[in-house]
């Protein structure tokens, strides 16, 4: 924080994570939704992939179907986000159930 550099620095990491933040409050993640510490940690997980795989399909134009883009790769990343939101979500329906018998 001495630099002008890394004041820049500074700035840049908190406006960019303050979006992040709201943009996960938006979705669910401003509350618990399950009880379990493994639970809470899947949540924003599951959260954050969600919103990854939006910004991701949300960016066709310099993602996939420009010259200097890789269809290939976008489309891999794309599988590979789908498949650990699945993971994720099939996880938190499983931990869920098995702890369904709180008595509330």
């Amino acid at each position: 924080m001495r630099t002008a550099n890394g004041r820049d620095a500074a700035f840049d990491r908190q406006a960019h994570a303050e979006g992040a933040i709201s943009e996960l409050k938006r979705h669910g993640a401003a509350r618990a939704r399950c009880r379990g510490t493994r639970l809470l940690q899947l949540q924003p997980l599951a959260a954050a992939t969600a919103i990854n795989l939006k910004r991701l399909l949300g960016h066709q134009d310099t993602l996939g179907h420009s010259p200097t883009g890789d269809p290939a790769a976008r489309r891999r990343t794309i599988r590979r986000l789908t498949a650990l939101l699945a993971g994720c979500l099939n996880e938190i329906d499983r931990l869920a159930a098995a702890d369904s018998s709180t008595g509330s």
